[in-house]
C-alpha cells in the first residue's frame, strides 16, 4: 500500500528531529522553531502591485536579481523562459546576454570590487550550473564556466563568499547536495573546484547562502527549512528553522526563501504567506507573517533593501508575472539583535581585530592517513643533521600507528604498531656517557596505556623501541623535555587531569641502544588536559585544560607544580585547547607560543614569557592554485624556525585538519610557511 507523501513526511519528520536531538553534540546548536501559545505573529496584509521588471510585460521573467550600482549604472540581471540571462539597465535596456534556460539565479560583488559580479544559473537544458562575470564598465559577461555535468539531476544553486573565495553549493534531486570553489579573490577560476558533498533534503529545490552568518538555506518542501554551516571546513549538520504544521507555523509546504541582514524569508505557498526568521538563542524564531493577496503561486523570491525600505518581489507562476510590496525595515527587523547564527563560529573579539582573522595558506599538505573518521591527530618534526631539505614529519594516526612524510607530504613510511595520539621528538640527545647523540621520538599509546618509545637515525629511519607503562588510565596527551643533552624527560597525561613526568634514561649496552622509564614527578588539573609542550631553554612547561585554557609551570622535575593561567578560555580562545608548540623567534629573542584554538578553527601565535602578548589569531584558508583546502577543527600542531629551504627558509607550520577535502578523503596534515606568518606579528 502506498503511504500518501504528506503523512510520510511528518513521520519521518518526527522521527528525524528525535534522531537528531539523541545524537546532538555538546557544541551544537538547540532548535528553537517552536512559538509560545499565544505569541505566534498575526499575519499583516500588505498590498502587493505589479512589478515592471522588463518593458515588455509578456515576457516570462524566471528569475531576478539588481546588480546595485550608483547613478545611472543601475543594473538588473533576469532569465528569461527563451532569451537566457541578461543583465538590463534601469530602462529595461539589454546590455548583455548568456545564452542558455535559467533558473536559480544567484549574484554576488566579487571581493575587492565595485563592478565586477559573479552570477550564477543553472542551466536546465543542459543540466550544468554555469558562472560569469559581469563588469558594468564594459557592460559585458565574461567567458564562462561550467560545473561538470553530476550524476544527479540539478535542482538549484546558490552563491556563497567566504574569507576572499567565491563558492557555489548546488541541490540536487533525491537528497544530492555539493560545494565548489568558483572564485579566489577577484578571479573566476577557469576550472572550478569540488569541495565537498553535502547531504540534502529528499525535496529540496531551492538554497540561499548567507555570507556574514557562513549559513546555508535550504528547503525540503513537505518538512521545512533548514539551516546548514556553510564554511568549506564545516561539519555536516543541521538544524531547523522553520517547520509545518503542526510542528512549525508553515501551513503545509516550505517554499523559496530569501536572505537579507537581520534574517531570512521565505514562502508559504498554501498560507498564501510571506514569514520572516530571525535567529534567537542559537535556534529560530519567527517574528513577522506578511499576506500575499491574491498571489496564487508563489515561486520566486527577491528582497531589496534599500533607504531602511525593504522591497519584496514574488513571482506568480500560475500568472507567470511578477508582484512587489515594500515596507520599512523597522516593521520586521529587529536591529538590536545580530543576525549571527551557530554557524556563524567567529570569534566574537580579539585585542588585534574583532570583525575577521588574517588567513594563511598552505603550501604543502601530507598524504591521507589510511582510516576514515577522527584519525590523524598530532604531528612533530624532525631535522635532518645535514640536509635539511630531506627533514620530515612524523604524524600519528590514533586508529593504526606513526606515519612519516617528507616535506612535501609523501608518505615514506608507516609504523602500524597501535593507536597513538600525541608524539614529541628531541635531536641531539646523549647516549649514555658514550658522545655518541641520537634522536628519540615518544607516543602516547592509547591501546595500552603507555608511552611508546622510537629512535630515528641520521638518515630519518624511525623504528620503535620500546613502551614505558604508565599507571594512567586513560593515557591522552604527552610531550618531551631536554634541558641538556644528557636529560630527556616525557610528560603524560590522561583523561582525569592526571600528569605525570618521567625521566627517560638512554644508554647502550652491547651496541644497542637502551631506553627506560622512571617516574619523577606528579600533579593534576581538574579537568581533562591533552596539548603540551615544553621550553626547554627556560625550563617551562606549557600545558592545554581543554575547556580552560593553557598553564605555565616549571618543567623541572625538582621544580614547583604551581601554575599561572598565560591564556584561558573566552573571547580570543576557544576550547577545545588542543596543540600546542614553540618557535625560536630570533627577532624577539624568546619563543613564541602557538596554539590550536579548535572551538574557531584559529591559530593563536603569543609571547611564551609575561605579560605573555597576543602577537596574531589567524586561519588556514584555501589554496586553490595548489588544490589544497584548508585546516579546522585542529587537534595537534609542531613549528619548527630551522631553514629548511625553499618556501621554507623560516621554518614552517604543521596542523593536523580534521576535514580534508579537495577532493574528500581522510583526515591530514597541512604544511604552512612561517614567511606567511610572520608579517601577521604585532
Amino acid at each position: 500500500m502506498k503511504l500518501h507523501n504528506s503523512l510520510f513526511s511528518h513521520f519521518f519528520l518526527v522521527i528525524t528531529l528525535a534522531l537528531a536531538a539523541c545524537s546532538q553534540q555538546p557544541t551544537g546548536p538547540q532548535a528553537t522553531t517552536q512559538i509560545p501559545h499565544g505569541q505566534a505573529p498575526k499575519t499583516t496584509a500588505v498590498a502587493w502591485q505589479p512589478a515592471h521588471i522588463v518593458a515588455n510585460q509578456q515576457t516570462a521573467i524566471l528569475a531576478y536579481h539588481a546588480l546595485a550600482s550608483n547613478g545611472e549604472n543601475r543594473f538588473k540581471l533576469v532569465s528569461h523562459s527563451q532569451n537566457g540571462m541578461q543583465v538590463l539597465t534601469h530602462k529595461n535596456q539589454v546590455v548583455a546576454t548568456l545564452a542558455g534556460t535559467f533558473d536559480s539565479l544567484d549574484q554576488r560583488l566579487l571581493p575587492n570590487s565595485t563592478e565586477q559580479w559573479l552570477v550564477s544559473g543553472v542551466d536546465t537544458t543542459t543540466q550544468k550550473v554555469v558562472l560569469s562575470v559581469f563588469t558594468n564598465s564594459d557592460t559585458n559577461f565574461s567567458q564562462p564556466i561550467s560545473l561538470p555535468k553530476r550524476d544527479f539531476a540539478l535542482a538549484g544553486a546558490c552563491l556563497y563568499q567566504n574569507e576572499g573565495n567565491s563558492f557555489v553549493f548546488v541541490v540536487g534531486e533525491d537528497g544530492y547536495g555539493e560545494q565548489w570553489l568558483v572564485a579566489t579573490g577577484g578571479t573566476l577560476l577557469n576550472k572550478a573546484q569540488r569541495i565537498r558533498a553535502i547531504p540534502m533534503p529528499p525535496e529540496a529545490e531551492y538554497c540561499q547562502a548567507d555570507d556574514a552568518s557562513s549559513t546555508l538555506f535550504v528547503n525540503e518542501e513537505t518538512v521545512g527549512l533548514w539551516a546548514y554551516p556553510a564554511k568549506a571546513e564545516a561539519q555536516t549538520r543541521r538544524q531547523p528553522v522553520a517547520l509545518v504544521a503542526p510542528f512549525g507555523a508553515l501551513a503545509q509546504s516550505a517554499g523559496n526563501m530569501a536572505v537579507i541582514a537581520g534574517g531570512v524569508a521565505i514562502l508559504d505557498p498554501d498560507a498564501a504567506a510571506l514569514q520572516i526568521y530571525q535567529p534567537v538563542n542559537e535556534g529560530w524564531a519567527l517574528r513577522h507573517k506578511f499576506s500575499l493577496g491574491n498571489i496564487s503561486d508563489p515561486k520566486q523570491l527577491h528582497l531589496q533593501l534599500a533607504d531602511n525600505h525593504i522591497t519584496a518581489l514574488v513571482r506568480d507562476d500560475d500568472a507567470g508575472a511578477w508582484f512587489q510590496s515594500t515596507w520599512l525595515q523597522s516593521t520586521w527587523i529587529q536591529s538590536s539583535l545580530p543576525f549571527t547564527t551557530p554557524y556563524s563560529n567567529q570569534s566574537k573579539a580579539t585585542s588585534l581585530n574583532p570583525t575577521a582573522l588574517p588567513i594563511v595558506y598552505p603550501q604543502a599538505e601530507t598524504a591521507p592517513v589510511a582510516h576514515h573518521g577522527d584519525a590523524a591527530d598530532d604531528p612533530a618534526i624532525w631535522i635532518h643533521p645535514s640536509k635539511p631539505s630531506q627533514s620530515l614529519i612524523l604524524g600519528t594516526n590514533k586508529k593504526a600507528g606513526l606515519q612519516v612524510y617528507t616535506l612535501a607530504g609523501e608518505q615514506v613510511q608507516s609504523l602500524p604498531i597501535g593507536r597513538l595520539n600525541n608524539v614529541d621528538l628531541r635531536s641531539h640527545v646523549t647516549v649514555g656517557n658514550s658522545g655518541k647523540k641520537i634522536s628519540i621520538a615518544a607516543a602516547s599509546h592509547r591501546d595500552h596505556n603507555s608511552i611508546s618509545l622510537f629512535t630515528i637515525n641520521n638518515n630519518g629511519q624511525v623504528a620503535f623501541h620500546s613502551d614505558v607503562a604508565t599507571p594512567i588510565a586513560e593515557i591522552y596527551g604527552l610531550c618531551l623535555y631536554q634541558p641538556n643533552t644528557h636529560e630527556l624527560y616525557a610528560f603524560a597525561n590522561g583523561k582525569d587531569g592526571l600528569v605525570i613526568q618521567y625521566h627517560i634514561a638512554v644508554s647502550e649496552k652491547a651496541g644497542n641502544i637502551q631506553l627506560a622509564g622512571k617516574e619523577v614527578r606528579r600533579f593534576e588539573l581538574a579537568t581533562q588536559p591533552e596539548g603540551c609542550v615544553a621550553d626547554d631553554a627556560n625550563q617551562q612547561l606549557f600545558i592545554g585544560e581543554e575547556d580552560v585554557g593553557v598553564w605555565r609551570l616549571s618543567a623541572n622535575p625538582e621544580g614547583s607544580v604551581k601554575r599561572e593561567m598565560i591564556l584561558p578560555v573566552g573571547d580570543t580562545l576557544k576550547d577545545d585547547v588542543e596543540g600546542l608548540a614553540l618557535y625560536n623567534d630570533k627577532t624577539r629573542n624568546r619563543p613564541l607560543l602557538v596554539i590550536s584554538s579548535q572551538g574557531n578553527d584559529s591559530y593563536i601565535v603569543m609571547d611564551s614569557q609575561a605579560p605573555y602578548t597576543i602577537r596574531t589569531v589567524l586561519r588556514v584558508g584555501i589554496n586553490a592554485a595548489l588544490g589544497i583546502d584548508g585546516a579546522s577543527e585542529t587537534d595537534g600542531l609542531d613549528v619548527t624556525s630551522a631553514n629548511l629551504g625553499g618556501p621554507w627558509s623560516e621554518g614552517f607550520l604543521v596542523v593536523q585538519d580534521g576535514h580534508n577535502r579537495m577532493p574528500e578523503e581522510p583526515q591530514n596534515f597541512k604544511v604552512i610557511p612561517w614567511s606567511e606568518i610572520a608579517p601577521l606579528l604585532k
